[in-house]
């Protein structure tokens, strides 16, 4: 029973834990305009399952996360598709081009291959939208679930040496 309980906090506290930490990557997602369509930042989510005696918490977001989080080194091209549509909904018109020719499919076609270009050669910062929540929230998760650790050995402890 004891064992049960013990569970069930860790699984309270990863599931506090969980909601604070998809709060504060979207909050960072906000502060480094990262919203273009919002299902980058809808798609962040958490969940917390135990199975026997280990309890695990996820962070489930798209993919692209990783790039948005670690930023993308210099070298390979990124997919031209990808930055097409990022074109598209952010509305992003070429300076170059006359006003009238600015929103044909092939204007955004040439304005997202430059920037796939752009980024082959430069790469892309890292925001640490999910570095940096982690980092910052850790610890306390660390220390709340080892007082759980540490409160459920005392009484199991005690159990036994009442039992002799």
């Amino acid at each position: 029973m004891a064992e049960t309980n013990t569970l069930k906090l860790i699984e309270d506290i990863l599931s506090s834990y969980g909601s604070d930490l998809v709060a504060a990557i979207r909050d960072q997602l906000k502060s480094n305009g990262k919203l273009a369509t919002g299902n980058l930042y809808n798609s962040v989510v958490y969940d917390v399952k135990i199975n026997g005696q280990i309890v695990t918490m996820s962070i489930y977001a798209l993919p692209y996360i990783q790039w948005v989080d670690q930023g993308r080194q210099p070298g390979r091209m990124p997919p031209v598709s990808a930055i097409l549509k990022w074109v598209e909904i952010r509305g992003i018109r070429s300076k170059r081009v006359p006003e009238h020719q600015q929103k044909t499919p092939e204007n955004n076609e040439k304005l997202a291959w430059a920037f796939a270009k752009s980024i082959q050669k430069k790469g892309i910062p890292a925001t640490g939208v999910v570095a940096i929540p982690w980092e910052n929230s850790k610890k306390k998760a660390y220390s709340d679930i080892s007082h759980v650790l540490a409160l459920a050995n005392h009484n199991a402890t005690g159990q036994m040496l009442e039992d002799l």
